[in-house]
């Protein structure tokens, strides 16, 4: 079972059984042999937790951009405008 707002990157392998929790990570091309109950980032062969979810997203707030609401047109001037 994955939970809720997961992230899976590309050509990860999770063993059957595997369990992962809410908010969970796992890093591009990693293999998941065990469950992880969630709010973690993890990564690697076989999967390790690499970071808390919380500090991986305060981490990166400076580089991401809140977009929701706004029309395709807006969208794209403000991604492409310096503010970004």
């Amino acid at each position: 079972m994955i939970g809720n707002d997961c992230f899976i990157g590309a050509n990860v392998v999770i063993l059957p059984g595997v369990e992962l929790g809410v908010n969970t990570i796992v890093v591009a091309g990693s293999i998941v042999t065990k469950s992880h109950t969630g709010n973690i980032v993890i990564g690697g062969n076989p999967a390790k937790p690499i970071s808390p979810f919380e500090d991986y997203s305060k981490k990166i707030e400076g580089y991401c951009s809140n977009v929701d609401g706004m029309s395709f047109s807006c969208k794209k001037k403000y991604l492409l405008s310096d503010k970004a």
